[in-house]
């Protein structure tokens, strides 16, 4: 479920972009409807009135539940900007297929390297040029007369993004199989080898604005709401998050991973309408052996008595159910 989430987010969203163009962009209509399967192959000839225009299978992927192939639109051999069909092939025989397609109706002659663009002045050619800045590398298309009608970053995850962390899964004593004791104890927040092991790279959402990434969802907020007070904005000029256990950031790390990854579980299974933004702690209550979640606040609070919570995601993910259970 959670990679058909993934696919139909992609192929439904226009690439951002933070500058206005020298002409206005036409965006194809987004269309969605099902069919079944029996009727695709007449769809995909139903699209085009001309033999000019035409669809090149670009990637296809196979999910638990369905295919999913996606479409480019050419117009004679050459690649039409922001045109393109989605296919999701079910096992019921079901067909979800997302159309944005933007038929070319003109007479362009297109040369080698030129790429399609629909403007308020008809259909152009573009030219594509890698523009290598060390901060916002990108990729200009510019028309004959050298105007940049559209750019589009190098590094996709500028905007909502994702860095490089490390965290437990689901903690120590449950990745190693063991049990609490010897060599996987708390120890005062100390971390050792075997600790240390136990520690898995992932990728995390975060937010990259002003040049740096920050720990920031629309669902989730740090906010300091009980001592031990720690001020942190949980940003970073690189897209590397690793700490240890021995460090302050890595409670944050940890508990927001796992957290953002749950309520794109929630989302995948079409239950995030439960869900409401959420005011994390994630060194609180006096730092007492204790966590909990206050439903008039709607924040959490972790505290680092004996194991840090916020280092166990069984507490971390139960303390955020009980917010569901409150909606």
């Amino acid at each position: 479920m959670r990679i058909i989430s993934y696919i139909l987010l992609i192929f439904t969203s226009l690439p951002l972009f933070s500058f206005k163009p020298s002409v206005e962009i036409v965006y194809p209509q987004y269309r969605q409807e099902m069919i079944v399967v029996d009727q695709l192959e007449n769809y995909l000839q139903s699209l085009f009135t001309d033999a000019e225009n035409g669809l090149q299978l670009e990637s296809s992927h196979k999910s638990a539940l369905a295919e999913h192939r996606n479409y480019k639109h050419y117009y004679k051999g050459t690649e039409v900007l922001f045109s393109g069909l989605s296919i999701h092939i079910y096992k019921d025989g079901k067909v979800l297929l997302q159309n944005f397609l933007d038929q070319v109706n003109q007479d362009l002659i297109p040369e080698q390297g030129e790429s399609c663009i629909h403007t308020i002045e008809g259909w152009l050619l573009v030219t594509k040029t890698y523009i290598d800045e060390i901060k916002r590398p990108r990729y200009e298309y510019r028309d004959h007369m050298e105007r940049v009608l559209y750019a589009q970053e190098h590094y996709r995850y500028f905007g909502d993004s994702t860095v490089k962390s490390r965290v437990f899964q689901v903690n120590p004593t449950n990745s190693a199989r063991t049990t609490y004791g010897g060599s996987y104890k708390d120890n005062g927040d100390q971390n050792s080898d075997s600790l240390q092991a136990q520690l898995y790279q992932v990728n995390t959402h975060a937010v990259y604005r002003n040049d740096s990434f920050y720990l920031e969802h629309p669902y989730f907020e740090f906010k300091e709401l009980s001592w031990p007070y720690y001020y942190d904005n949980y940003a970073n000029a690189s897209d590397t998050f690793f700490y240890n256990r021995s460090e302050e950031r890595f409670e944050a790390v940890n508990a927001f991973h796992h957290l953002v990854e749950y309520h794109s579980y929630l989302q995948a299974l079409g239950y995030d309408n439960l869900a409401l933004k959420v005011y994390l702690d994630v060194h609180a209550l006096g730092g007492s052996d204790n966590s909990q979640f206050d439903p008039d606040a709607y924040t959490i609070e972790y505290g680092d008595g004996g194991v840090d919570d916020a280092e166990d995601t069984e507490v971390v993910i139960h303390e955020y159910v009980h917010s569901l259970s409150t909606t």
